[in-house]
């Protein structure tokens, strides 16, 4: 086996003049699927970390209707952990830190800010074992509409600081840095039912990259 394919030598049995010979023609390739398969799970946890860094303006702010400050410093601290098929798991600790200010308009209250984050994740299945830690920074403005609509836009580029070790290929362990960015716009509306009660439908798209990296190494 080498690297990502399987090579098979090709044998002929030579028996003339009373002797037997083996004599190599050749070797036969054909990819080896099981370690394919496990490059393209230890590639995925690149954009596993990007969506951890996805944001949403109830995940960034909270609740911004009625608050009474033009300005203001906020923070918040995330944990998630999940789990997949191949013996999958993963674990992080998001958080994030910002500064906004409030500009009242006619109809409309519209938020203007920067926020920066720090992210600690690891990941663990058959195919590698490792850990990312990611910066990243971005703008953002919403704009929160007497009716009871709001529009959120954002875009936040980060950082990823990345130590794994791959158990396919004699990939071994690689310390490598990329990075992602994005742009996202959320839009939904609140109706109330009573004073107390409501519900907001909400809609968001997002659209970002994440940097690729190319690994060169020797199979031994």
């Amino acid at each position: 086996m080498t690297g990502f394919s399987r090579v098979t030598p090709t044998l002929r049995v030579d028996t003339t003049g009373g002797s037997t010979k083996w004599i190599l023609d050749g070797f036969r390739t054909e990819a080896d699927k099981a370690a394919a398969a496990k490059a393209n799970s230890f590639m995925n946890a690149g954009y596993k970390s990007f969506m951890t860094e996805v944001n949403n303006l109830n995940k960034r702010m909270g609740e911004l209707r009625d608050t009474n400050g033009d300005a203001g410093a906020w923070a918040r601290i995330m944990n998630g952990a999940g789990s997949a098929d191949g013996g999958y798991s993963d674990n992080y600790t998001h958080v994030q830190v910002g500064f906004d200010k409030k500009h009242a308009l006619d109809g409309v209250d519209l938020f203007t800010g920067v926020t920066m984050t720090y992210t600690d994740s690891s990941a663990d299945s058959d195919a590698f074992s490792g850990k990312t830690k990611s910066v990243g920074g971005g703008l953002y403005a919403s704009a929160l509409f007497n009716s009871g609509a709001y529009i959120d836009l954002i875009g936040k580029y980060i950082h990823h600081d990345n130590d794994y070790t791959g158990n396919f290929a004699g990939l071994g362990t690689k310390h490598y840095g990329t990075h992602s960015w994005y742009a996202g716009a959320e839009t939904g509306y609140r109706y109330h039912l009573t004073e107390d009660t409501f519900i907001e439908p909400q809609a968001e798209l997002v659209y970002g990259a994440v940097s690729g990296k190319t690994f060169n190494w020797k199979d031994g």
